[in-house]
């Protein structure tokens, strides 16, 4: 779904509900699913047949246009790339410098620093301070007025300090595609899902409390607790929680375009606010009638799955029908042409991290990636239902929640006793994990992003670097440029990087460690503290997120998140080059941006004092916005949200600021 659905809102026609039958751990792609498997290996097998024809005559079209554009056009790959990167920026991400000057006099990160800092100051300094800038803030955002109970919501931000009031996009983007079905399609899909038992929970609230006979659902049910405990109030709902690592949801891009075409239909028919309620309408279960319990209930058979497959076309499929992804033939290898939409021109540095999450614009991922090759886990439906999950790609359709795991142990400060303070830490890049991140087969075990990571810096021999320019006496001011280098020093030098177990690798396992060496799968458990010892720390995908994120950016260390894909529910307000380094999944930026910081290449010795600020400008900002009371806010304004759009009398619904001042006189007379 483009960044457009985020203002939009809406109700519109019926849509068809999950089809109840489904093969059994089929590749069928998600529109053949829920029917027969023989049909379904029939249709798939043409699908397949067609698709390749297709993709020869575009192909055939394609070359013959890159060879035209050859006569025609006498630039370089860094000029062409700095063309098509204007097209490409989100403007409206907040999180996301978007400099990409081909000035080679300066090196691109001071520059991406700066805009960062700014950024961010003004992204801070422009969040509502009181109600009435609140809902204005909310109205002009998403253009309809906020839930019932928005005044609630607000006290309760305030009273825990809250840094962010206004920015709740992820929210928006989550919950705007159900505007297109009706509430009773949306509440039979969730009770479908948890009625599957298929690593999905169940959490109630009735009567402003939750509902205990319920199982399941235990981040989302922790959050709910304390929010109501906290005086939080909240309508009756039922909540459908993904308890798999994987996201569950992924509508195929055309029925989602189709969706949105919905939602911005009916964006014009908004209720006067005279005509506005906050009575929520009670559901249909809260009498006691419908309750889900442990064991009750028909179980139904909504998900497919592929565990241990590749998942490719199933996440090409979530791409609009005429992205890169679902065009672009299959991919081996790495190509730096895909990362131009999110990159700076020169040196290769990211831009823009919304744009570097999103898998349409780079089919090469699915040969770099372990989700793509083939995921641990993968139960997943193509049909648009509401399910709560901590992570997903960002053409899966889950509805993000924060993930609890930030609040157990390291995050609040357990764990993490050996941080020191940033002079007494080892100058080192460092990084402890196993193989997760997707099943490695024979096939595919040198493409998962972690095992190429940790190959390159142990083993690597020759990158692509930004090298400092030269003094040379009686010339001009010289360029930075790049140039093929050895990197074997520095891999010596500051790379302290291992595997220390071996997972999710089956038969595969043995051949791990030889074709690696000891150094890189090493296979010795370190303490958690370890980490803190050292002033850069790596961080990347598992199976999903990476439970290590927020204690990382919590720490006196500069984090540096490699390849990140998966979305999580607070993501835009972590700010990239203000408050850790990002380095594109292709790595092919890695050593530029690393050397700029540590030096190696060029007569550069390293920018020391600008890590150490991202280091503790990250930390004072993780202290702040990423406590587990931010969990509760952003959990509590989110389940308002989710009430709104699965409630009956939606249209109506929403806060009316003159109704409460209206009140307010009457109390006050």
């Amino acid at each position: 779904m483009s960044d457009t659905a985020v203002l939009l809102r809406g109700a519109g026609k019926t849509l068809p509900s999950v089809d109840v039958p489904r093969p059994r751990r089929t590749s069928a792609a998600p529109h053949l699913i829920g029917r027969p498997v023989q049909q379904v290996e029939r249709r798939y097998t043409m699908a397949m047949l067609r698709r390749s024809t297709f993709r020869c005559v575009v192909l055939s079209v394609f070359l013959l246009c890159c060879f035209l554009l050859a006569l025609s056009l006498d630039s370089t790959l860094l000029d062409l790339s700095a063309t098509h990167h204007e097209d490409y920026v989100v403007v409206d991400s907040p999180a996301t410098p978007t400099s990409h000057s081909l000035d080679r006099h300066t090196h691109p990160i001071p520059s991406l620093l700066t805009q960062a800092s700014e950024g961010f100051t003004t992204y801070l300094s422009s969040q509502s301070t009181d109600l009435p800038s609140a809902v204005a803030a909310y109205r002009k955002r998403y253009n309809r007025p906020p839930p019932p109970g928005f005044d609630a919501w607000f006290a309760f931000a305030q009273s825990k300090n809250s840094q962010i009031i206004d920015d709740y996009d992820q929210i928006s983007r989550d919950l705007s595609p159900f505007w297109a079905l009706p509430p009773s399609l949306i509440r039979e899909r969730a009770r479908q899902a948890i009625q599957s038992r298929h690593w999905i929970g169940a959490v109630q609230v009735k009567d402003g409390k939750l509902v205990e006979e319920n199982r399941g659902g235990g981040g989302m049910r922790d959050l709910i607790w304390d929010v109501l405990q906290g005086g939080g109030v909240l309508p009756d709902m039922e909540i459908a929680v993904n308890e798999l690592d994987e996201p569950r949801v992924v509508v195929e891009g055309g029925d989602m375009e189709r969706m949105v075409e919905v939602v911005r239909a009916n964006q014009r028919h908004v209720v006067s606010d005279d005509q506005l309620t906050t009575e929520w309408t009670r559901m249909e279960w809260a009498d006691g009638e419908g309750e889900v319990k442990e064991g009750e209930g028909e179980e139904t058979k909504v998900f497919v799955d592929i565990d241990g497959q590749n998942a490719k076309e199933v996440i090409r499929m979530g791409c609009p029908p005429s992205s890169l992804a679902r065009r672009a033939q299959y991919e081996s290898a790495k190509d730096p042409n895909y990362a131009a939409p999110h990159s700076t021109s020169f040196g290769s540095f990211v831009t823009n991290t919304t744009l570097a999450k999103d898998v349409c614009h780079q089919p090469d991922l699915e040969a770099l990636h372990g989700f793509f090759l083939s995921p641990a886990s993968l139960s997943f439906t193509h049909a648009l239902t509401p399910i709560f999950s901590v992570s997903k790609l960002n053409v899966f359709n889950d509805i993000l929640y924060p993930a609890t795991w930030y609040g157990d142990g390291p995050s609040e400060g357990a764990g993490m006793e050996g941080d020191k303070a940033w002079e007494e830490k080892e100058g080192m890049v460092y990084w402890r994990g196993s193989t997760t991140g997707g099943e490695l087969r024979r096939d595919n075990w040198r493409g998962s992003h972690r095992i190429r990571f940790v190959d390159l810096v142990n083993n690597g021999e020759k990158q692509i670097v930004l090298v400092a320019p030269e003094e040379r006496e009686g010339e001009g001011e010289e360029e930075w440029r790049l140039e093929e280098r050895d990197i074997k020093e520095m891999n010596e030098k500051v790379m302290n990087v291992s595997f220390v177990y071996l997972a999710q690798c089956g038969d595969v396992c043995d051949e791990i460690q030889p074709a690696l060496g000891e150094k890189a799968a090493s296979l010795t458990p370190v303490p958690f503290p370890e980490n803190f010892m050292n002033k850069y720390l790596i961080d990347m995908d598992g199976n999903a997120f990476s439970g290590r994120w927020y204690p990382f950016l919590r720490s006196n260390s500069v984090p540096v998140k490699i390849g990140a894909m998966f979305v999580e529910a607070l993501d835009s307000r972590i700010w990239a080059w203000k408050h850790y380094l990002p380095v594109d999944g292709r790595m092919g930026d890695l050593y530029s941006a690393l050397s700029w910081f540590m030096g190696g290449f060029g007569r550069d010795e390293g920018h020391d004092e600008e890590a150490k600020r991202i280091a503790e400008e990250g930390r004072e900002w993780a202290a702040k916005a990423l406590r587990w009371v931010d969990f509760e806010v952003y959990t509590y304004r989110l389940l308002l949200e989710y009430a709104r759009v699965v409630d009956d009398n939606r249209d109506n619904l929403g806060f009316n600021l003159q109704v409460l001042d209206t009140i307010n006189i009457e109390t006050r007379t």
